[in-house]
C-alpha cells in the first residue's frame, strides 16, 4: 500500500486523503480486486491518524463499491463491475468495450417459441401471430459470465438464424441496415433458479438484476424485447438525474 504520508496541513480532510491514496493504490493495482486490505488498526498507525478516521474512508470506500466488507473477516478489493450508463443506449458488447473489455456469447437456444402476452403487447403483435423468434444467450466480459438474456423478435427476424449468434446481435442487425438507437427498460430484483444458477455459476437462489427492455430503431419500429438476469456482483447500472 502507498507509503507516502498524509499531509496534516492540507485543506483535504485526512479522510479524504486516504481515500485517494487507497483509491490510488487499487487503480495502479497494488492493491488487487480480492487482496485484503491493512486492518482499522494498522491503518491507524500506518498513516498517523484516528481510528475514526480510517472508519470513515474506509466506509465511503464501500459506499462507492471500492471495498467490500466480509463480517469477521476482513475488508477486502472489491471485483472490478462492467458499468452501464442507463441514460444512454448501448448494448452489452460496446458497454465492454468501451472499458477495454472482451465480450462473447454463448448460444443456449436459437428458435421459434409461443408468443407470450407480453410478446403480444409489447412487440405489437396481430391476434393471427402465435410464434416468435427467441434467442437466449449467456454474456460474458473478459471470459465471466455476467448475465443470462432472452431476446424475442417478429418472425421478420428469422434471417438471423443463418448467422453467428454468439457475437454481437446489434452488430449482426447493422449489417443488415437495421440500426438499434434506443431502448425502454424495466429494472427489478429476481431470485436465480437453478437453472440460472449454473449458468452464471452462483449459489440457487442468489439475488439477481432483472431488466426487461423494448428495442427501437431511430424512426421508432420496435425491433425486440429482451429479459435479462444479471450477476449484481460483476455488473452495475447507473441512472443519472
Amino acid at each position: 500500500m502507498n507509503k507516502a504520508p498524509l499531509d496534516k496541513n492540507s485543506s483535504v480532510p485526512l479522510y479524504r486523503q486516504l481515500i485517494e491514496t487507497i483509491k490510488e493504490d487499487i487503480t495502479a493495482n497494488v492493491l488487487k480486486p480480492g487482496d485484503q486490505i491493512l486492518t482499522e488498526i494498522e491503518l491507524s498507525d500506518k498513516y498517523e491518524v484516528s481510528r475514526i478516521t480510517v472508519r470513515k474512508a474506509i466506509s465511503e470506500l464501500v459506499e462507492e463499491g471500492y471495498l467490500v466488507k466480509q463480517q469477521g473477516v476482513g475488508t477486502f478489493v472489491a471485483e472490478v463491475k462492467l458499468v452501464r450508463n442507463m441514460n444512454k443506449f448501448m448494448g452489452f458488447s460496446m458497454s465492454c468495450e468501451i472499458l477495454g473489455k472482451k465480450p462473447s456469447a454463448t448460444l443456449l437456444f436459437a428458435g421459434l417459441v409461443d408468443a407470450t402476452d407480453r410478446d403480444r403487447r409489447e412487440l405489437r403483435l396481430d391476434n393471427s401471430v402465435t410464434k416468435v423468434l427467441s434467442i437466449k444467450r449467456i454474456r460474458y466480459c473478459d471470459g465471466e459470465a455476467v448475465m443470462v438474456e432472452d431476446s424475442h423478435f417478429t418472425t421478420d427476424y428469422s434471417f438471423l438464424l443463418t448467422n453467428n449468434l454468439e457475437g454481437s446481435l446489434y452488430k449482426l442487425l447493422n449489417e443488415h441496415h437495421i440500426v438499434p438507437s434506443e431502448s425502454c427498460t424495466e429494472l427489478d430484483v429476481c431470485f436465480a433458479t437453478d437453472e440460472e444458477a449454473e449458468l452464471l455459476h452462483i449459489e440457487g437462489a442468489t439475488p439477481l438484476l432483472l431488466t426487461r427492455s423494448v428495442c427501437y430503431d431511430k424512426t421508432g419500429n420496435i425491433i425486440h424485447n429482451t429479459r435479462q438476469v444479471v450477476n449484481p456482483k460483476k455488473f452495475k447500472m447507473i441512472i443519472y438525474k
